[in-house]
């Protein structure tokens, strides 16, 4: 199982690298040729939320990215496998389809739902 994860992450690595390489040319060389040719502001406006649609996109890339490299560690030190949070056993099937996954199911919703409540804005008293 371990040699499969190895693998699986391993994949996983080499893919997203070769995207951020893509996009990250893509970004600078297409960005300032269009910069170069904006007339106008509106044209200057959506280069610009192009701009950070795709460092929003690079940001997610380099998240997952660290979150493989750790669960690497972590397959050397023998702790892969782990919920960080509640110490049980990932189950197999969320590491076949997440094999870089930190939390077990039932931790990561606990995760979101604490990620949402903090996103939501504060209710004003009146």
């Amino acid at each position: 199982f371990d040699r499969f994860v190895r693998t699986e992450v391993e994949k996983i690595t080499k893919v997203m690298k070769e995207i951020d390489e893509l996009l990250g040319n893509r970004m600078s060389d297409e960005y300032q040729r269009r910069v170069d040719s904006a007339p106008d502001l509106g044209d200057q406006a959506l280069l610009d939320t192009e701009r950070v649609r795709d460092i929003s996109i690079l940001e997610m890339r380099n998240r997952m990215r660290e979150q493989i490299d750790e669960a690497l560690v972590k397959l050397e030190e023998g702790s892969y496998g782990r919920c960080a949070d509640c110490k049980v056993e990932i189950s197999e099937k969320r590491l076949r389809t997440v094999p870089f996954a930190r939390r077990c199911v039932a931790c990561q919703s606990k995760q979101e739902f604490l990620e949402k409540i903090k996103m939501e804005p504060e209710e004003q008293e009146p």
